[in-house]
């Protein structure tokens, strides 16, 4: 390495890296409304018996954030983060498999949104832990 050329801060790579993660991960997660039309017509469901359960979802999403902060505590943002990889991916190839509104009501809701949520939260424990190990200032 040259003298005059200094490395990229580490936690830089970290920012990007997360804004990255949750750009697909949210934007994934917002995309109910593109599909509700589309859902209507291919199952014949009703509006209301989907958006029931996008709305269970999102209590389930509130109330697994707290499970979530006691889980990053013990194990650490890294470890939550690899779980909610691994559960979010194959709650994705879940829903690929939806023939019933029972299962719209079982397999999305307690997958999908609920751990977008918790990657939501570990990736901000990630990127301030590493700031504060760096001396760095943190605005909270």
């Amino acid at each position: 390495m040259k003298e005059g050329r200094q490395r990229i801060f580490y936690g830089y790579v970290v920012i990007a890296a997360a804004t990255f993660i949750l750009t697909i991960a949210w934007g994934a997660n917002r995309t109910f409304g593109v599909f509700l039309d589309p859902m209507l017509d291919e199952f014949g469901w009703t509006r209301a018996g989907i958006s029931g359960a996008y709305t269970l979802a999102t209590v389930i999403m509130g109330a697994i954030s707290i499970v979530a902060g006691g889980l990053m505590d013990r194990f650490g943002p890294r470890v939550v983060m690899i779980g909610c990889g691994v559960f979010l991916s194959s709650s994705y190839l879940l829903m690929a498999q939806i023939s019933s509104i029972s299962q719209m009501y079982l397999k999305p809701p307690t997958s999908h949104p609920p751990l977008t949520q918790v990657l939501s939260s570990a990736n901000l424990v990630q990127i301030l832990r590493l700031f504060r190990k760096m001396s760095m200032c943190s605005t909270f």
